[in-house]
């Protein structure tokens, strides 16, 4: 018995050493986790018709909860107050029917979150503007909005992962809501603080990896006026804290870039700078279709600026990159693919040679055949750029590579886009080879192409006038 009850104090003195040794402001915390993951719980339980009873005891905490908040210490029933109306704002449904009381503690909350250096307090309250921007986006007026923006950009200063989490992820709510919400968060001073908050910690939990990546995605979207300026530090962040180290991040991170890559040829330079292509480049062989997407599409946005931008990222290998793409089984990355050519084929003539002489060259052709018709679409557009860009050596090189045999065949598409690109095409092919004084042009005369094409002609006469020009073309060198 004796030996029996050293073991049974021994087990005993192990258990309250290792579930005990800890602070009581540990202790504390881990006690507040612990309720509020009951209170989720409970969350999904709660039935959104109240009687008259429930409505009352609602009120009464409300109340309860207005007298608590300008309390300079917080109590324990302050933080029970607060736990209880996050539960509140979770069930949704009748929070119209409380919605003067709601504003009006909310507005006190704002008030607090300016004022208090409390940072259990602190973490509360940005957790219910957290649900609130979530949840009831639509209630809160814009002047509001500003705000609550504001205000939560002044709590970034604080060093504490769950504040810099909720405030961040309700930052970013408030960026999908509207046009003009998006661009005064940008003029705000939110990216700058943000990023100075982000670099105060060595190291980054993933959840704020993946909220941080998230709110950037949603401010570089189509609507947002992004500055250069802007534009680096979000670049900056991503390259630091996002791309390098977290890679469930990517797709947010790639809807950022592609965001970006699209507003002005000097941020697309910017990308280019901060040595992004050969992520860029990496992700469209990415597993995730969407992801993949997102990068040719950036590609294709920073190719339709300046000349020296399309010539480094040739230098780097695109066109091996897009070559890839042309033949992917997905009708939308072909299309993208294809686009992409097309700003490539509408640069100098050096570069439309060095597209012409590379492999791509055939899959260009077979994208005029191609089953989807927007596909072929892009295909017929990077043909018709590539014809009006290129010199005359190189659209003898489009020739004796068999162009012909496919154009013939588009020209009788049942997408008039895909007949007109075609046409056109077609017309500088022979503008070149009647201007020379090779064997070309003759042979094009007897050729089985040239009977192809009389019957085309009559079948679609009038629907374009560059068939009537190509018939002068052919006349004039028959004269």
């Amino acid at each position: 018995m004796q030996s029996s009850d050293l073991r049974l104090a021994q087990r005993n003195a192990d258990f309250f050493k290792t579930n005990f040794s800890q602070s009581n402001e540990h202790y504390a915390v881990s006690l507040r986790k612990a309720k509020r993951s009951e209170h989720l719980k409970k969350k999904r339980k709660i039935i959104l018709s109240l009687n008259t009873k429930e409505i009352s005891s609602i009120m009464d905490t409300l109340n309860e909860l207005y007298s608590y908040i300008d309390i300079e210490i917080p109590t324990d029933r302050t933080f029970q107050l607060i736990s209880e109306f996050q539960i509140f704002l979770y069930s949704g449904g009748c929070i119209n029917q409380f919605l003067p009381s709601i504003l009006k503690i909310f507005q006190s909350f704002l008030h607090i979150l300016q004022k208090s250096t409390n940072i259990e307090l602190l973490k509360e309250l940005t957790l219910v503007f957290c649900i609130l921007t979530s949840e009831y986006n639509i209630l809160i007026q814009d002047r509001r909005k500003m705000c609550i923006t504001n205000i939560l950009i002044s709590t970034l200063k604080f060093s504490n992962i769950l504040i810099l989490k909720n405030s961040i992820l309700s930052i970013g709510n408030l960026s999908i809501d509207s046009e003009e919400g998006l661009n005064e968060i940008l003029n705000s001073n939110f990216l700058p603080t943000l990023q100075k908050s982000l670099n105060n910690f060595q190291k980054l939990p993933m959840k704020i990896i993946k909220i941080t990546a998230w709110t950037l995605a949603n401010l570089c979207g189509k609507k947002s006026n992004l500055t250069t300026d802007q534009s680096i530090i979000i670049l900056e962040i991503l390259k630091k804290h996002i791309i390098s180290i977290y890679s469930k991040s990517i797709n947010d991170a790639m809807r950022a870039l592609m965001g970006i890559s699209y507003k002005s040829e000097s941020i697309s330079q910017c990308i280019i700078d901060q040595g992004l292509v050969p992520f860029i480049f990496t992700s469209t062989k990415n597993n995730s279709e969407s992801i993949s997407l997102c990068a040719l599409k950036t590609i294709g946005n920073m190719l339709s600026w300046l000349p020296t931008q399309t010539q480094v990222l040739i230098n780097m290998g695109v066109l091996d990159i897009i070559q890839n793409k042309t033949s992917s089984t997905n009708p939308n990355i072909r299309k993208q693919g294809f686009w992409a050519l097309s700003n490539i084929a509408s640069g100098t003539s050096a570069q439309v040679a060095e597209l012409i002489d590379h492999d791509i060259m055939k899959f260009v052709f077979y994208g005029l055949l191609d089953s989807d018709i927007s596909t072929r679409k892009e295909a017929s557009v990077a043909i018709c750029n590539l014809t009006t860009s290129a010199c005359q050596s190189s659209l003898l090189i489009l020739l004796e590579k068999g162009i012909l045999k496919y154009l013939s065949k588009s020209l009788e598409d049942s997408d008039i886009t895909v007949r007109e690109n075609s046409l056109i095409a077609l017309w500088e092919l022979l503008k070149a080879t009647s201007s020379t004084d090779t064997d070309l042009f003759k042979s094009l005369e007897y050729s089985e192409f040239m009977n192809e094409l009389d019957r085309v002609f009559f079948n679609t006469h009038g629907e374009h006038q560059v068939i009537e020009e190509l018939y002068r073309i052919i006349e004039n060198n028959d004269n």
